[in-house]
């Protein structure tokens, strides 16, 4: 980012209390996309903890830059930084963030190999709905960062009840992003024994209903796989009594 997050602290008035007034696009991809963000950094994380206006970021995936820790520390906003602040972000959820550095922002701070999450633009998104914060909308992230930005749907389906009589039900929230996911159910010697098209069995509160009740008693394996050629979430275990 070519604009100097020392020179945004200048624009601060913080006896004056008034806040930083800063802007730029209003869209996810034209931020990174635009001259003024040539060096960010694109990362695909999940918040792990947050302290004193700072959150530190499990690293799932790279998309743009050369960091490789697979933690990193996210500086956010003290009411004088022109910075996101990062406490609106929970423990837990799932983000695409284009960070940067500053070097003079580092020298004053006597911050080291932390990152800056700037308000200027649109800088994250959330990876549970991609809801663009300015608009309300659904952001298209894949015309920017192409289609594997599954990372961030790759949460693992919960099935209940479990054990059961075969009747299995599961709670889906982004309908409209999983309709053409498939459900694969493995017997215990790896064999599939059951296809399912999430849409083929999707009620409209959400609800996916699995009927297994003709399958022999025993231990079974569940497997989510996305769409797109994503991959698939890790197996889940039921037993059918």
């Amino acid at each position: 980012m070519k604009i100097s997050l020392s020179t945004i602290a200048f624009c601060i008035f913080p006896f004056l209390a008034l806040a930083c007034s800063c802007s730029g696009p209003t869209s996810f991809c034209a931020t990174i996309n635009s001259s003024n963000n040539e060096n960010i950094t694109i990362i695909g994380g999940k918040k792990i903890s947050e302290t004193d206006y700072t959150m530190d970021i499990e690293v799932i995936k790279v998309y743009r830059g050369e960091e490789s820790r697979s933690r990193i520390t996210v500086l956010g906003d003290t009411g004088a930084s022109c910075l996101v602040y990062t406490s609106q972000f929970e423990i837990g959820e799932e983000l695409i963030l284009a960070l940067h550095r500053d070097s003079e922002w580092d020298e004053v701070n006597g911050e080291d190999n932390k990152y800056l999450l700037s308000i200027c633009g649109l800088h994250y998104v959330r990876c549970n709905n991609f809801i663009n914060p300015f608009t309300g909308e659904i952001e298209d992230i894949t015309a920017c960062l192409g289609d594997d930005v599954c990372m961030c749907t790759k949460t693992k389906s919960i099935f209940y009840p479990n054990p059961s009589n075969g009747m299995l039900y599961s709670r889906i929230d982004q309908i409209d992003e999983l309709l053409e996911d498939i459900i694969y159910v493995y017997n215990v010697s790896g064999q599939i024994v059951r296809k399912i098209r999430i849409s083929d069995q999707l009620y409209a509160n959400g609800i996916l209903e699995i009927n297994l009740s003709d399958l022999l008693a025993g231990v079974y394996i569940i497997k989510h796989s996305f769409r797109k050629g994503c991959g698939e979430t890790k197996g889940t275990k039921i037993i059918i009594l």
